[in-house]
């Protein structure tokens, strides 16, 4: 083991756990109530609370699809039982249904079916275009549209120490602006820093999206979210 990349790595984690931590200490610390999610939804906020911003982004789109697919499904399967029904095929018919929708598609179903507001409707579809498609796909016209760097312009004998190199381009006097949706050599660092300025407030606002959507699926208040049990999600 290198002691120094260790060390290194613990003290950068504790100059920024705190910081991160206060930022989405109440998404952290209160659950949704609903197990099958809240797994994801600790371990977006570990990712941040630990500076991973990329792969709370990551993560941060999946908890999106998942929970909208078992939203619809948890509905559809509710208001379609029968008076009787067996705990293992209750939601067969419904999974068959969403299981492999689209996120495009998922999003407009709960809008029609009041899961969902028509302003957060049009949020999440933003959001689909700039963080889910963007980043799942590694578009680089969408995740780095609008970014630029400033750097500066060396010749291709610079090529002969690619570490100084790099160094010459974003450390020296710059005298250029490059644009990063199509130039792969900035294109990792423009996206780390873009994740660190953006990756809390993406989660934070699809988390209140999750508790607004929870207490309309429960029939519970946001703020008081229980463990919801079967009978709560199958009303009789």
């Amino acid at each position: 083991m290198n002691q120094t990349i260790f060390d290194n790595f613990i003290a950068e984690l504790n100059a920024n756990i705190r910081k991160n931590y206060n930022t989405i200490a109440r998404a952290f610390e209160k659950e949704y109530g609903w197990p099958e999610v809240d797994s994801v939804r600790n371990e977006v906020c570990k990712c941040l609370i630990c500076g991973l911003y990329q792969a709370a982004i990551t993560l941060t789109n999946h908890l999106l699809e998942s929970v909208l697919k078992k939203a619809l499904i948890i509905d559809e399967s509710a208001k379609n039982k029968a008076e009787q029904c067996d705990i293992t095929n209750v939601f067969d018919d419904a999974t068959k249904k969403y299981a492999n929708k689209n996120l495009d598609f998922t999003i407009n179903q709960a809008c029609r079916k009041g899961l969902i507001t028509k302003d957060e409707k049009e949020l999440l579809h933003k959001f689909r275009e700039q963080y889910r498609n963007a980043f799942s796909h590694a578009d680089s016209q969408k995740t780095f549209a609008g970014n630029s760097i400033h750097a500066t312009i060396l010749t291709t004998k610079d090529l002969d120490n690619p570490e100084a190199f790099f160094k010459k381009v974003f450390a020296d006097k710059p005298n250029t602006t490059l644009s990063a949706e199509n130039n792969v050599i900035i294109q990792g660092l423009i996206q780390s820093i873009k994740a660190e300025q953006e990756a809390a407030s993406y989660f934070l606002t699809i988390d209140g999206v999750i508790r607004d959507l929870c207490s309309k699926l429960f029939d519970v208040n946001r703020n008081e979210i229980q463990n919801p049990q079967l009978e709560d999600l199958l009303p009789m």
